[in-house]
């Protein structure tokens, strides 16, 4: 495992969807502090294969919301964007 994950806080938009989920499975993997996963309000898919982890926060919201998500990254200082 590269040191370079290590301790990131990681915001993930659609991590619901199958590229999203994929994507938050293997960031569980590598040591990142903390996922927060944005979700669209009407997103009703579950992930399935993640279980409920205390490192995984779900959010509901629209991206496009710019005071939305500007307050996630206020609350949250994210190092990393996907």
């Amino acid at each position: 495992m590269s040191s370079f994950w290590k301790d990131k806080t990681v915001f993930v938009t659609g991590g619901r969807g199958f590229v999203g989920s994929r994507l938050v499975s293997r960031l569980t993997e590598l040591g990142i502090k903390k996922i927060v996963v944005l979700e669209k309000e009407d997103t009703k898919r579950s992930l399935g294969a993640i279980p409920s982890r205390d490192d995984i926060e779900y959010v509901s919201g629209d991206v496009s919301d710019a005071n939305f998500v500007g307050n996630l990254f206020k609350k949250h200082a994210f190092d990393l964007c996907f």
